[in-house]
């Protein structure tokens, strides 16, 4: 992926519904956004996409939900496939 959205403030939320990139703690991934909640980070955009953002932190929390929801983000240029 070679274009992406510049960051925004987690408190900024994303007006659609998709897969984002995340820095969680200077760690990178991607997160699904439902329109509502962030869900947890995923090593890749794929993964994010296809379980739902149920990835590395579903370990601990098993809902799913990310732990913290004001993680800058970005936008993808394209939708993983």
């Amino acid at each position: 992926m070679s274009k992406l959205t510049p960051w925004f403030d987690g408190k900024v939320r994303p007006s659609r519904a998709g897969v984002y990139e995340r820095v969680c703690d200077k760690v990178p991934g991607y997160s699904y956004w439902n329109g509502r909640t962030w869900f947890a980070l995923s090593t890749n955009a794929m993964a994010a996409r296809n379980n739902g953002g149920l990835g590395l932190e579903s370990i601990f929390q098993p809902s799913g939900l990310a732990s913290f929801q004001v993680f800058k983000w970005r936008g993808l240029a394209k939708a993983p496939k």
